[in-house]
């Protein structure tokens, strides 16, 4: 469940990612994380502190809600 969650939010980033036309170390530099850690963020091997998830939310300028659940509107 943990793992299939990660993964969740991490395609998700890279999906915002990619439509910024931004490289990992870009975006990684925008949450003051390490490219690397992005990498494992995405790739749903790794989960996300609450800082960088609210600062990639910032960069892509996106809810947290978003970058967790989905589609803000849909879920309420």
């Amino acid at each position: 469940m943990v793992n299939e969650f990660n993964a969740i939010i991490g395609q998700r980033i890279s999906k915002l990612r990619v439509a910024k036309g931004w490289t990992r170390e870009e975006a990684a530099f925008q949450a003051l994380m390490s490219p690397k850690h992005l990498y494992e963020v995405e790739s749903g091997k790794k989960s996300i502190s609450v800082e960088k998830l609210v600062n990639l939310a910032k960069a892509f300028d996106v809810s947290c809600d978003y970058l967790i659940l989905g589609d803000s509107e849909e879920n309420g």
